[in-house]
């Protein structure tokens, strides 16, 4: 949009309008003389003489001049934005001074990390007692609702993180700290039938594992997975497209060969693989396998419930010790 001319503002140009709309008036609308008027007229020799009279000359001149200030302070919106755009910006840096708090004589809480017991708060997770420790399993380090988890079962399921992912060790002991916690979260709550079920899908995998047996006849007559329609065939699936409890069994079994049986926040299984296909790192491997499952219970929504509760934090956890609660994932420390 154009820039707006004001210029006909200045007391100059003023002046000058005036003057050409007073040469442009007809006749009839100029003040009049005496020589001038109609012969009716003639004798009012006292009729004004101009069409305008100006009574104040000073306020006309005091109000001509502040228009003449008001135009010199005038800057138009593309003047503005001229100039914005030759201003160069500048910058400063500043530092900023970091405050040391006061010394109040109570030590400084430090950051947690990898196996430094935790200081800043009470620990969420308490410790077995000395009572409970006689009545559990060897080499338990948690307990999850009552269940036992041993050091073998943390230690076999970081070690299989560990074969294709990258970080810490600790960062590998605290995800399978957490998927085992939520196994044994739904098997706790299933625990009076867990007998049964594994002496049920042994026979299963004792008549899979004989000389000649047809594993899609076992699935299909056993399984309680929808695969079973297809002989228990899951095709082909990356590391991360399971649990990593069924996951890790499925990788860890040679081609051809029987997995032994298994728990996972499922039920129990076991697996048959039928093909593998290595990736360009052990992350984007490839396993083709078949497997049998028997549920703990056909309620898949308990099941999901009973996992996220897991995942959550709110499972009841104890440890066995300081260093293997600091294991334990952030939701339970």
């Amino acid at each position: 949009m154009p820039a707006l001319d004001l210029s006909f503002l200045r007391p100059v140009r003023l002046l000058a309008i005036l003057s050409a709309l007073s040469a442009t008036l007809p006749a009839a609308a100029l003040p009049k003389t005496a020589d001038s008027k109609p012969e009716h007229v003639q004798g009012s020799t006292k009729q004004a003489k101009r069409v305008v009279k100006v009574k104040d000359l000073k306020r006309l001149v005091q109000l001509l001049e502040r228009i003449e200030r008001a135009w010199d302070s005038f800057i138009s919106p593309a003047q503005v934005i001229g100039r914005l755009r030759q201003r160069t910006p500048s910058y400063r840096t500043y530092k900023t001074a970091t405050k040391k708090p006061a010394d109040t004589g109570t030590p400084e809480a430090k950051t947690v990390t990898g196996d430094t017991p935790a200081t800043q708060a009470p620990p969420k997770t308490p410790l077995i007692s000395d009572a409970a420790k006689k009545t559990l399993p060897a080499g338990t380090v948690f307990t999850v609702e009552d269940m036992p988890v041993s050091e073998k079962e943390v230690r076999d399921l970081a070690n299989y993180f560990a074969s294709y992912q990258t970080g810490k060790d600790i960062d590998h002991l605290r995800s399978a700290v957490l998927e085992l916690i939520q196994v044994a979260t739904v098997q706790a709550q299933y625990k009076d039938k867990l007998a049964e079920l594994k002496k049920k899908i042994d026979g299963y995998h004792k008549v899979a594992s004989a000389a000649g047996a047809d594993f899609g006849s076992v699935a299909r007559k056993h399984s309680q997975c929808p695969s079973s329609a297809q002989g228990g065939n899951l095709g082909s699936f990356g590391r991360v497209g399971m649990v990593p409890s069924f996951a890790r069994q499925a990788f860890g079994t040679g081609v051809g060969k029987l997995s032994p049986v298994f728990p996972s926040s499922f039920g129990y299984h076991f697996i048959k693989v039928t093909g593998m296909e290595k990736g360009d790192s052990p992350a984007k491997s490839m396993v083709t396998a078949s497997h049998v499952l028997v549920m703990y219970s056909n309620d898949q929504s308990e099941l999901r419930e009973l996992a996220q509760k897991a995942s959550s934090g709110r499972s009841e956890v104890a440890a066995i010790d300081d260093k293997w609660r600091n294991r334990l994932p952030s939701s339970y420390r």
